[in-house]
């Protein structure tokens, strides 16, 4: 049996290189192993592509979060800290203000899109059909399915002259 490079901590280091946005390739880098043997990990040890999927899972909720919260605007508080020195000593002013996030158009199309694609897609695609066309396409289809028949049937259904 060829000699493997697989290692315990495997599984939670993949899980921490998906939190950190990794793809999978720059995962196989890091541990040292090729993208071939990556992806045969991933098919042969379930808990090696659990902890994968585990790792992306939380990752990619934080953004559904993130890109939810940028569609649709947010408040947001941002605290200054000021340390000004003078003759009475070191001062520090510490002040918050409420600020908004202006609702993101290219956020909101990008989710419409992707969460109702049929009535938010860029193009709607209408087919015409050559209606003379169709119909000799569907006598040719007509014609097949007899010479199936016929041959079937020991081809008495071709037999337009009975003996």
């Amino acid at each position: 049996m060829a000699k493997t490079k697989y290692e315990e901590n495997f599984p939670a280091l993949v899980e921490g290189y998906a939190k950190q946005g990794l793809i999978e390739r720059e995962m196989a880098l890091k541990l040292g192993i090729s993208v071939t043997t990556f992806e045969e990990y991933k098919t042969k040890i379930p808990e090696f592509s659990g902890a994968i999927k585990r790792g992306k899972e939380i990752v990619d909720r934080e953004v559904e979060q993130s890109l939810y919260k940028r569609a649709l605007g947010y408040e947001y508080e941002e605290v200054k800290t000021t340390t000004t020195e003078g003759p009475a000593g070191v001062t520090t002013i510490t002040s918050k203000t409420t600020k908004v996030m202006a609702p993101d158009v290219t956020a909101m199309i990008f989710w419409l899109k992707n969460r109702k694609p049929a009535e938010w897609r860029d193009a709607i695609r209408l087919e015409t059909v050559d209606i003379n066309q169709a119909l000799k396409e569907a006598e040719k289809l007509d014609a097949a399915e007899k010479r199936s028949d016929a041959i079937d049937t020991n081809y008495s259904v071709l037999d337009d002259n009975p003996e």
